[in-house]
Order: C-alpha cells, then structure tokens, then sequence
C-alpha cells in the first residue's frame, strides 16, 4: 500500500484453554477422529506461531474459484486460500503463492492454519474474512473420497453445481469475534492485512515432532530469521515504499532486534545496497568504501555488486554467518534470495561482505531462474537462451568480481636509515565491530630487507579493527591497532613515519584525518616509544571510516 510502512510480526506463544475451546467448540467443529487435529485439540496447551502482516492489501477478491471475476479486480484469497502455485500478477512481487503457503502448513504438527484477513473491496468498503484450512492425505467419509485438502468456514448462500464441494468464509461481525478470540493480534479500525495461525508449531517444521522445545530457543531463531531474510527492510533511514516494520514476540513480550551499531556485518550489507540503489538510480556513488562494479552480458549492464570489508567478529556478531558471502537479491522485492559463500578473505583479522542486486531490464530472467523455495537462481534449464545467458553469465561476473576483490594485498617492507616498515593496508570500507568486544587475530608476519647485521627488524604481526564507540560512530571515524615486534640487541626507539590515505597506484596527504592516537605497550618517548629487544607494541590509529591507509614505522636509535 503506497505511503504505508507494513508491519511484519511472527508471534510464538501458547494458547491458554479459552483459545483452544473457541477452536475445539466455533472452529473444528468436524474433524476426522484420531487425526492429528483431533489429537493436539485435545491437549491442555499447544504452541502456536502467528504470523502477521499489516498495512498490507489482506485477501480480497473472489471466494470461490468457479465464479466469474472482473479483470481489475484483484483474486488474492482465492490464490491464498483456494489454489497452490498460483504465479502473482504483480512483477514487483517477492514470490507465488505455492510453496510459501505450503511451508505454513508443514510448520504444523496437524498442517492445520487458521487464516483471518481484512481487506477492502472496490468501493473502498472493508471486508473481514476468516476460514480454516488443513492440507493432509487422502481419506474416506461416509462412502466419499476425499484429497486431503480441508477446510472450516460457511456453507455458500447460493446454489452450487452438482458435485461441486463449495465452502466460504466467515465474513463481517462473525470473522471479528472469532479472530479477536483466537488470535494474539486483532486489526485497528481501518487496518488491512492477513493473520496465518500455525497450530502445533513445530521446530524444524517436523510433522512427527512429539517432544517439548524451549521456546525462547525458537524464539531466538525467528528473530536470526528475520535477521538474515529481511534485513534490507530494517533501517529506518530509508524511504517508506522499501522499509518494513519488523517484530518478534514470544507469549505476547517484544524480542530485540539488533540495529546497526550492534553489528558490523550489517552495517557493510546494508551500506553496500545502498550504494547499489544510488548507483542504479543514476545518482553519485554515496560511499568512497564500497567497490560497486557492474555485471554485463555483452554490452548489456544486468546488475551490480557491491563488496566491502569488515571487521572480524564472528563469535558475537549477529549477523554472524553472512560474512565472506554476496547476498543475492531480486531488483524491486529486495528480499535475500540467498547468501551466496565465496571462498577467501583479505586478511587474517578481516571479513568481506557483498550485495549483488540485477537492474530493473533483467529483474524478470531472475525471477524465472528461482525453484518453487525461491532460495537460488539455480533454476535456469527450463529458461529460454536469452535469459538463461542473463543469469549464468551474471553470476559467473559476481564470482570474478569478487575474486579480484580479494586479491592479495602486497605488503612491501623498505629500508631507510635503520628500518623503516612499510604497508598499504586492506581496509578500505571497513566498519565497526560490535562495542565492548575485541577482534580476533593471526599474525601477519612481513619479511624486511635488512641494512646491516645490527639494525633492528620490525615485524608487523596483526592489524585489528577496534570496536567503534558513540564518538566514532558520530564522527564517522575507526580507529585499528597496528601490532608490531622490534628485533635487535638494545632497546629501540619506534615512530611512526608516515600516516596517508591510500589511493589506487600510490598515497595521498592527510592532513589530520588519518592520526596516531597513542602507543600501547613500550615506553614513551617524545613523538615515539621505547620497545625492548622482542617485545610487542601497538599504535593505535585514527582514520575516517571507509578508506584505505598507507603507514610505515621506523626504528631508530634513542
């Protein structure tokens, strides 16, 4: 609905025993005995995940595939309720109503789910519609065959063909009452959207699961779901037509959702697809640290990656899982299709994250590339030749792409009087880690050439990313501790010589922006710090975030 943020809820809990006779007594009300229905019906408690969406169209359109239908008018509750596989009609779509639907049902210990929608007709009228639906196998009934398919609602009011088997929903005053008595999240005044019911949630979505789970371990993973398949809806800073508002409960509690500031995975995703929307706009890029290339087929653009570094903090991460990866992503949906792994990292202490999005052209060869769980674009036999090119010929580009960003930085160590240690640094686009938390880290040894037999060697052993505190994140800076060792017989004297941003082919001068903010380990002396023979010693260092720098020491005498 344009103008309008959608809320998106899954809200786990237990029903209590006044939900569960308003269900057993004004719901299913006939049920094959000894089914599974019948069987969770009858416990004291049952798990149930209600999944809700508001600010949304609801379920409007005709109820009964065998009616006629108006071409303007839209057949949502019909392909929902009534068929399995339905394509949607709108192109800017995430998906079809096949396996979606079908999940809903597997996530059922009984495959039973309850549906309550509001929607509006063409009058702008609102309709409320409430049915019940179960997916099952085959049975017999009083000497008919039945397919599985069921359904609880109401008798249709006018006759139906012969042989036809016709049901409808609850509608008006009728629908609200029983869904204000079975679900957790009623409809304000004016409100639209869908409520699915999942009655015997199960985790992992087994159909034979007869144990107990903890619930906030499931509730846990709904919100790493949501995570990880909707992050591009979550930041706020965003125009309403792609923002989405995003809520897990567990027994009617709201569950954090961590922000941008709690993960650096994050934050290098989500600044990658917003460099790629810019891009795609027409507009500058908006981040000097993200590398965004085109993809092409012939002389045809057909999408954009976008790649950058992050720190590595996977153990406490939130996003943790998606680094070292390129989310892939339809044009307009922007829903993850999937987090393509790629193998390789720039350094020991850093990670990468990518986006790759197709141009608005090509959306549709992307589309049709999806299998029926819309998880990959593996799906390209059955493509024409032109799209199947699109799609392989994208990819295989995503890979080089990203091969060429993780290319290995040359490290170059030179001599200059005593020594003097030189790196161009991979940081280019790095961001935050998670505040409170430090990096992990593998030496990185680099090998000097020496002056003579008595001047001190320096090795560089780690570069580490620092978590980004409230100033950083304000002013826009990141600070990383560069860990070296001094080799040689007395005492030496270490400085940092040289502080620039690094460029493509060379440096460039600074000024003040990249700044050594103080020597950890040592003892300081002057513009510098004394380092005894073997022991280790760190500058910290201060720089905008999202560029590269260029530093050298030199070790010298007192």
């Amino acid at each position: 609905m344009s103008g309008v943020v959608p809320r998106f809820e899954l809200r786990l809990r237990e029903l209590d025993p006044c939900v569960l006779n308003v269900l057993r007594q004004h719901v299913f009300l006939e049920r094959q005995a000894d089914s599974p229905l019948d069987s969770l019906l009858a416990q004291d408690g049952l798990a149930a995940l209600e999944i809700v969406d508001r600010g949304t169209k609801g379920l409007g359109g005709r109820t009964q595939n065998s009616s006629s239908r108006d071409q303007d008018e839209p057949n949502d509750y019909a392909d929902f309720i009534l068929t399995v596989g339905a394509p949607p009609e709108d192109l800017q779509g995430g998906g079809s109503y096949g396996f979606g639907k079908t999940a809903s049902y597997l996530a059922s210990r009984c495959s039973t789910i309850v549906v309550w929608s509001r929607s509006r007709n063409k009058n702008g009228e609102i309709i409320e519609r409430l049915i019940a639906s179960a997916m099952g196998g085959v049975f017999d009934k009083e000497g008919q065959r039945f397919t599985g398919r069921q359904w609880w609602g109401q008798h249709p009011r006018s006759p139906q063909p012969p042989g036809v088997l016709a049901f409808e929903p609850l509608v008006g005053d009728e629908a609200r009452s029983l869904g204000q008595a079975v679900f957790e999240r009623g409809f304000e005044v004016d409100e639209t959207g869908t409520s699915i019911l999942v009655l015997g949630f199960a985790p992992q979505g087994q159909l034979e699961y007869d144990g107990d789970f903890d619930p906030s371990e499931v509730a846990d993973r709904l919100v790493d779901a949501v995570l990880r398949n909707l992050w591009p809806k979550l930041p706020v800073d965003q125009p309403s037509e792609r923002r989405m508002d995003v809520g897990v409960t567990l027994d009617g509690v709201s569950l954090p959702l961590p922000g941008l500031t709690d993960s650096s995975v994050l934050q290098g995703l989500w600044r990658c697809l917003r460099a790629i929307r810019a891009v795609q706009a027409g507009a500058s890029q908006p981040d000097s640290g993200i590398d965004v290339r085109p993809t092409r087929r012939y002389s045809d653009t057909t999408g954009h990656i976008a790649l950058t570094n992050v720190s590595a903090e996977s153990d406490v991460d939130a996003m943790s899982g998606l680094e070292d990866r390129v989310a892939l992503m339809r044009h307009t949906a922007e829903l993850v299709v999937r987090a393509e792994p790629y193998p390789g990292r720039v350094t020991e202490s850093l990670r990468w994250v990518g986006v790759f999005k197709p141009v608005e052209a090509f959306d549709e060869a992307f589309s049709k590339a999806e299998p029926p769980a819309h998880d990959s674009w593996s799906n390209v036999e059955g493509l024409d030749k032109r799209a199947k090119s699109i799609v392989t010929v994208s990819m295989r580009e995503v890979g080089k792409e990203v091969r060429a960003f993780l290319a290995p930085v040359d490290f170059a160590v030179e001599s200059e009087n005593k020594s003097t240690g030189a790196l161009s640094s991979a940081l280019a686009g790095l961001t935050g880690a998670v505040p409170g938390s430090g990096a992990t880290t593998s030496p990185a040894r680099t090998q000097g050439r020496r002056t003579s037999g008595t001047s001190p060697k320096i090795d560089l052993r780690s570069i580490d990313p620092l978590p980004r505190d409230a100033n950083d994140l304000e002013s826009g800076r990141q600070r990383s501790k560069l860990t070296v060792t001094v080799q040689g017989k007395t005492p030496t004297l270490l400085r940092l010589a040289a502080l620039k941003v690094a460029v493509d082919g060379g440096t460039m001068e600074s000024g003040d922006d990249v700044a050594l903010d103080r020597w950890v380990g040592g003892h300081p002396e002057g513009d510098g710090v004394l380092v005894p023979p073997g022991d280790e010693v760190s500058a910290i260092v201060s720089y905008p975030a999202g560029v590269a720098i260029s530093f050298s020491f030199k070790a010298g005498d007192r």
